[in-house]
């Protein structure tokens, strides 16, 4: 009976290790985002992605940002992106927590342009809905074949 009980340890004990580092996995890869709802447009400023539609295999991501306010408008941060699964929206991080910040300063009535190189980000982009977050607003664009 003792050799019966150590074998089944033997099984189960791997198992059990497997299923809490799946979880894990799947925590530290698919954090949720706070803002599940952004709009495009806040106090002037609107932004949206160049194209609405990028392939897998894009080199860049560009975010077109419009200035309609009648203030020039100054960001320093470079804008991110999100992946949308099962309903819900997710982090799409970047490769290394250092990239240059390229910033922003946008005069009143003009249109600016801010690129992403998909270089650095620490995933391969794949097929699906994804959205370009940037000074609190979002822009959704697709990723295909």
């Amino acid at each position: 009976m003792r050799k019966y009980s150590f074998y089944l340890l033997l099984i189960f004990l791997p198992l059990s290790l497997l299923a809490c580092q799946k979880t894990m996995d799947e925590t530290n890869a698919n954090k949720n985002v706070e803002s599940q709802e952004l709009a495009f447009s806040k106090d002037g400023i609107s932004i949206k992605t160049e194209e609405e539609v990028y392939k897998v295999d894009t080199p860049e991501i560009i975010l077109v940002v419009e200035n309609e306010s009648e203030e020039t408008f100054r960001s320093g941060a470079n804008f991110e992106i999100e992946k949308k699964t099962d309903g819900q929206w997710h982090e799409f991080p970047l490769a290394s927590t250092f990239i240059p910040a390229i910033g922003l300063d946008l005069p009143a009535g003009k249109t600016g342009k801010l690129k992403l190189l998909t270089e650095d980000l620490k995933y391969k982009l794949s097929p699906g809905v994804y959205r370009a977050i940037f000074a609190g607003q979002a822009s959704i664009f697709k990723v295909t074949e």
